[in-house]
């Protein structure tokens, strides 16, 4: 299942697990079956918006990020998106070569958008926390 790679999939419990999380699916694409088997694997429902063409409508993409209390994410134009329209983003990037100049080379801040919190941890490790922190977060009725 290419829709865990690389993930110590130990820690995705922990995020998703909490049910006061809604997970919506805002990746462009196909990605049907990617997200019908890890529904599946996890038992766990993940919206996708059918009215909304992640590649194509920007415009439906921004209004529907911006009803997000969080967006987790990787580099693309979707967090880039979400972040520039003041939606609170947890961004993943990795280290060495495969990371962007743009997210430079430490730090938990980006220059470009105040509401990113990167994350430069192992994915396993750092999704765990993430978990953690959102557990926190909703049994003290905290919103960010």
């Amino acid at each position: 299942d290419s829709s865990v790679t690389g993930v110590q999939t130990c820690a995705l419990p922990i995020l998703l697990s909490n049910s006061s999380l809604m997970f919506i699916n805002t990746q462009y694409g196909d990605t049907a079956e990617e997200v019908r088997k890890f529904e599946k694997r996890y038992g766990i429902s993940i919206f996708r918006d059918p009215e909304i063409d992640a590649l194509a409508d920007l415009e439906g993409l921004s209004a529907q990020l911006s009803a997000l209390d969080l967006l987790v994410s990787v580099s693309n134009t979707t967090a880039h998106l979400a972040a520039a329209t003041g939606v609170p983003t947890w961004l993943h990037v990795p280290d060495g070569n495969k990371r962007l100049w743009y997210w430079l080379d430490a730090g938990g801040y980006s220059p470009w958008y105040r509401g990113v919190v990167i994350s430069r941890s192992p994915l396993g490790p750092a999704l765990g926390a993430l978990g953690m922190g959102l557990d926190h977060a909703s049994r003290r009725g905290v919103k960010d």
